[in-house]
């Protein structure tokens, strides 16, 4: 209930209720409006994945406050109508917000804590494009750890653990995850338990707490650390961006999928070179009208991944025998596709450049013929790349048969 509870509910609010029961945060919805003897308005089933739908039913049912996802929340900015006729109080959390939403038509609260950790440890009211998720609740304990768990120097960058009892028992059946997360507190009190969290973040000199990202978001390409969330915040400091979620796929490789105005891969990259390592600038960019939604009111991360796996082999150019071919099927090997499209992009499939120096050593042996690296940055496109080759080979053959040699 302490995020709700900094709106200062009355009897005279209208609280929606988009939550299912087994979600924890329906408690920040039910009981704090029921407490002051306000009104909980039911959120219908078919309405709660429809960001235009649940802002046109709040305003039917003059709901004053509400609880969304933040995927939820930024879509139904962009889609629904900028103003909203009822509400005085807007709440988000559950994701990582990464800026403040457009055209917000009334206060909005970020809220943060996990289902372990009591709910809600930290809430704040989203002022600037700080991605914060506020301050520490009067009725919580939240440390910033090191690995070693000692508290962290300013500015550094540090797991998020709760503790001072508000932490969850452990988990059923299953003593062995308890262990791992839910860990003796050395600031506490004797016998006292801290839950680690998996979750990053770092304290600004004003109190509020930063969100870096979680440790489950974290990939390694090329032997380089990645954060899922520094890439799509990346992605979304570029101005035709309005919201990015970025996926892995395959051994492993970067796929954005955004919202905003359509913008050319080339553009994208470019923007993105100086602010991101060469390890994470993304294979794919995909321009969405809007991000799918999951059930439980999140980016729909297990669609879009599978959408990205779909898109690197939707196009068949299948390897067989003829030098044409022999090429694809060397793509394929490098890249680790079963086929490619003829207008495949190398580095759009995930191709970097220890890759392509890989690839154009296979295609120097097994077609003698030298294939400078700096031919696959200049034609990446599979069709231009093997009309490149052809034509390597007809000067190799041009060239001997001048001096008499037989091909």
């Amino acid at each position: 209930a302490d995020g709700i509870a900094a709106g200062d509910l009355t009897g005279d609010d209208v609280v929606s209720a988009h939550c299912s029961a087994g979600f924890d945060a329906s408690l920040w919805e039910w009981l704090p409006v029921l407490a002051v003897g306000g009104r909980l308005a039911l959120m219908p089933d078919e309405v709660k994945n429809d960001p235009v739908r649940v802002w046109r039913w709040a305003a039917d049912e003059g709901v004053t406050v509400t609880l969304l996802t933040t995927s939820l929340l930024m879509q139904a900015m962009i889609e629904a109508p900028a103003t909203h006729p009822t509400y005085r109080l807007l709440q988000t959390g559950a994701e990582a917000m990464t800026g403040h939403p457009p055209a917000a038509p009334c206060p909005i609260v970020n809220v943060y804590g996990p289902t372990e950790g009591g709910v809600t440890a930290t809430a704040g009211a989203l002022l600037d494009a700080r991605p914060h998720i506020g301050t520490v609740l009067p009725n919580a304990t939240v440390y910033l750890l090191d690995e070693w768990l000692r508290p962290l120097r300013p500015g550094g960058v540090g797991q998020i653990y709760i503790g001072g009892g508000r932490e969850a028992n452990g988990y059923v059946g299953a003593p062995g995850e308890t262990a791992r997360v839910f860990v003796p507190d050395p600031y506490g009190k004797p016998g006292g338990r801290m839950y680690a969290t998996g979750d990053y973040a770092w304290l600004e000199p004003d109190g509020v707490v930063m969100y870096r990202g979680r440790r489950d978001d974290q990939v390694k390409i090329r032997g380089v650390r990645i954060e899922i969330g520094e890439v799509e915040t990346a992605v979304e400091t570029h101005s035709a961006v309005r919201s990015a979620v970025c996926v892995v796929t395959g051994k492993p490789a970067l796929h954005v999928f955004y919202t905003g105005v359509p913008t050319p891969t080339r553009d994208l990259r470019k923007h993105l070179r100086g602010r991101l390592s060469s390890a994470a600038l993304p294979a794919t960019f995909t321009h969405l009208d809007s991000l799918p939604i999951s059930v439980n009111g999140k980016a729909d991360r297990r669609a879009l991944t599978a959408r990205a796996e779909a898109q690197a082999v939707s196009a068949v150019h299948e390897p067989g025998s003829g030098r044409a071919d022999v090429i694809a099927g060397l793509w394929c090997d490098a890249l680790g596709l079963p086929h490619v499209n003829d207008d495949a992009d190398f580095f759009e499939l995930g191709g970097d450049s220890l890759i392509a120096a890989r690839l154009c050593a296979r295609i120097g042996e097994q077609l003698d013929v030298h294939v400078p690296l700096v031919t696959m940055f200049q034609v990446p496109i599979l069709r231009d790349f093997r009309a490149d080759i052809e034509a390597r080979v007809a000067a190799r053959t041009a060239a001997r048969a001048a001096q008499g040699v037989t091909p």
